[in-house]
């Protein structure tokens, strides 16, 4: 079958998370000083996200779609993406921020315009649901270059919002 997710608490505060074979290939590199930290792309990436954030994962991009085995009409649509970022600082509210690493400019570029183009019909469904407007209305694309991001804060008062049985499903 499809390899199993798997969960290694390397030290504290870091925790691998990939296939059997990926989580185990980390716990050599670490035991053996050879770890991801020789990596200086992934690193600036964790450098530039972890200081203002409670909860963060980096990764390659283009590793993670090739095993996501989705489906070619899907998969031959997202630019090509190497790295991405997701970080978010829980104090109250929630806020956090969605980053990708195009491996060009122009692939950032058409990256930049689908997620823009999301958020507009994310705009045009929120006019009938104050609550999903109020979320919609906290997201931020930006970027230069090679980088696109999505930032987002979603107060405490939001939160509270939601109808406790739609945490419950």
């Amino acid at each position: 079958g499809p390899p199993q997710p798997t969960l290694a608490f390397l030290e504290p505060g870091l925790v691998a998370i990939g296939t059997q074979a990926t989580v185990e290939r980390a716990i050599d590199a670490q035991l053996t000083s050879h770890s991801i930290t020789s990596n200086e792309e992934m690193m600036q990436l964790v450098g530039d996200i972890a200081s203002n954030s409670n909860a963060w994962a980096v990764g390659r991009f283009d590793t993670m779609i090739q095993q996501a085995k989705l489906p070619a009409e899907i998969a031959t649509k997202v630019p090509p993406v190497k790295w991405f970022a997701a970080s978010g600082h829980i104090n109250g509210g929630i806020s956090g921020m969605l980053r990708a690493e195009a491996n060009d400019e122009e692939s950032a570029e058409l990256l930049r315009r689908q997620v823009s183009g999301a958020l507009a019909f994310g705009e045009m469904v929120a006019k009938s649901d104050p609550k999903v407007g109020a979320l919609i209305s906290s997201l931020q694309l930006s970027g230069t270059g090679k980088t696109v991001a999505v930032s987002f804060t979603v107060p405490a008062e939001l939160l509270a919002l939601i109808p406790q049985q739609q945490i419950e499903k």
